[in-house]
Parts: structure tokens; sequence; C-alpha cells
């Protein structure tokens, strides 16, 4: 199979092994250009690193994340 382009990265940011933002500064090591969401439903993420990603507050719709995903790879 062959190489895949990853345009945009979603993630929850409560996950069982990591958070959202842990997973986002992995991929970001690695691909530092790629555009990050992370979708919660706390009010503030916790932890500082994870001011630098876009925020997509739960619940969300169609329209927001639309907005999200343009704002993240603007």
């Amino acid at each position: 199979m062959g190489q895949q382009h990853v345009d945009l990265v979603i993630t929850d940011h409560a996950m069982p092994s990591m958070t959202g933002a842990q997973l986002a500064d992995t991929l970001q090591a690695t691909a530092a250009s790629l555009p990050i969401i992370i979708a919660t439903g706390f009010a503030e993420l916790p932890g500082g690193g994870a001011a630098k990603y876009r925020r997509l507050a739960k619940p969300f719709g169609q329209p927001e994340l639309g907005r999200a995903s343009q704002t993240a790879r603007a």
C-alpha cells in the first residue's frame, strides 16, 4: 500500500492512555505543520501545552466542526 497523506487530525482530549494534547505533541514532533484540533467537554484544557492547539468544545455540530477545520488549516 502506498504512502498516505494526513491533512488534519481531530482527537478527543480524554483518552485512556494519553490526552489529546499528548497525542498532538507526539504528532507534531514528526509533522510540525500538521493541523490538530482537540475536541473536549472541559471548559479549559488542563495543562499548559494544550493551549497551542485549536480547541473544539463538545457538544458540537457540523457548522462548528467546519469552522474549526478551516481555522486549523489556515
